[in-house]
């Protein structure tokens, strides 16, 4: 069936032709829901893409509500592409057909099923969870612990001293030590403003008492020099992040501690927003970080229990800093040029004349 249906989109152009006077060629539209790998449509974006570069445009729509909605178009070849999905950045793109809750029902039924027929990605069948491939590790060049170095995509090894990172922090102040509950996870992400990468400076989760977790938190914050961290905010969670705020302020620890919100989305639809980020080679982990690769990124699944470390990260990838660049290959040449010289300048300890 599905070979009889790509031979008609090979013959789709001869056979409209021929069927009247067209002052040029009839646009043709193919709408539908992937089938699975390999199907027909994936089939159409192999056939008329040519194998050229993709190019990304970003349409915007004002809607009669007041509303506007903003999609991302691609066009290769002599096809351009708009693909949506049931669950888009955690929030339902078609609530009243595919409420979240009819989509997650659906993912613990039929995982293949949901990712093909719902997020019109069938990559997500074959992953399912994270891959190994996607891990990027970053490592210390001394004893000292104060230069970082990890390889760019181009396998060339780049340098940044810890001090030039722009630092966050996010806790999740899970308050149990039972054994079948969450466990407060904290994560330290440290941004290389001169790349664009998101380096995990430290993952930790365990199952503590208010107090145990506060102290924890706190000194993470004073050993890594965050300026900026933040807490989920959920249920009793406000009265911790004042009682962090005034420990902090008693401690004179320089830090803005701010809140985080689910925002209406469930567990799972934020971990998967990680997808992109860890895929694109846009984050590094630790070697060492055991309880975020070993524990929740190697097992993960829609609905895994444990997922406290991939939450708080979730989160932390909200709060980066995000520079005005795409990579180290971003800006003009002279822009390019500027910083990488800056870079040599801070790795050798020397000032610019």
């Amino acid at each position: 069936l599905m070979e009889r249906a790509n031979r008609w989109v090979n013959q789709s152009k001869p056979l409209l032709s021929n069927a009247g006077n067209f002052p040029g060629f009839p646009f043709r539209g193919f709408m539908g829901t992937r089938w699975w790998m390999g199907d027909s449509y994936e089939h159409i974006e192999e056939s008329f893409g040519l194998g050229q570069p993709v190019k990304r445009f970003r349409l915007r729509v004002r809607l009669s509500n007041g509303k506007t909605v903003h999609r991302e178009v691609t066009r290769q070849g002599k096809i351009a592409v708009l693909k949506m999905a049931a669950i888009e950045n955690g929030i339902e793109t078609f609530p009243k057909i595919w409420p979240i809750e009819a989509v997650e029902e659906m993912r613990f039924a039929d995982p293949e099923l949901a990712a093909c027929n719902l997020q019109n990605n069938p990559s997500d069948a074959a992953i399912r969870t994270f891959s190994d491939d996607w891990l990027r590790y970053w490592r210390f060049t001394n004893e000292k612990a104060d230069t970082i170095t990890y390889k760019l995509e181009d396998g060339r090894n780049h340098y940044v001293k810890v001090d030039e990172l722009i630092k966050r922090a996010v806790t999740d102040p899970a308050f149990s030590t039972s054994g079948d509950s969450s466990r407060a996870a904290c994560v330290v992400t440290g941004t290389d403003m001169e790349t664009g990468k998101h380096l995990v400076l430290e993952a930790t989760a365990k199952r503590q008492d208010p107090e145990d977790n506060l102290e924890d938190y706190l000194n993470i914050i004073q050993r890594w020099g965050v300026r900026v961290a933040y807490v989920e905010l959920a249920g009793q969670q406000l009265a911790y992040l004042q009682w962090l705020q005034r420990e902090a302020s008693k401690r004179g620890i320089p830090v803005s501690l701010e809140k985080v919100t689910p925002g209406g989305r469930r567990k799972d639809a934020r971990i998967e927003t990680l997808f992109i980020p860890f895929k694109q080679g846009e984050l590094y982990v630790g070697h060492g970080q055991s309880v975020l690769i070993d524990d929740e990124y190697r097992h993960w699944r829609p609905g895994s229990r444990r997922a406290d470390v991939l939450d708080a990260l979730a989160y932390a990838m909200e709060v980066v800093p995000k520079p005005a660049f795409s990579g180290e290959h971003g800006g003009s040449a002279k822009e390019r040029s500027q910083r990488q010289l800056g870079a040599y300048f801070r790795r050798r300890g020397l000032q610019r004349a």
